[in-house]
């Protein structure tokens, strides 16, 4: 498995498709609960983390200034 010798763990990897799909849905909970089993709790948690103040299009800000400043 390719994820595993990238050393990215299984939580990881499922953590970012979720995030990934927040943004290619617009951030519909229940779309995200259907699609990975999570309650709608869950899947708001995700829109609201996607959501942040601190990041921009799913980029933290620290990351951005880093990569602009490197």
């Amino acid at each position: 498995m390719a994820w595993k010798k990238a050393g990215i763990s299984a939580k990881a990897l499922r953590e970012d498709r979720i995030l990934a799909e927040v943004r290619a849905t617009g951030g519909d909970p229940r779309r995200l609960a259907d699609l990975f089993g999570l309650s709608i709790e869950g899947a708001c948690r995700y829109v609201d983390t996607f959501e942040h103040p601190d990041l921009i299009d799913g980029i933290t800000v620290e990351s951005t200034e880093t990569f602009h400043d490197g």
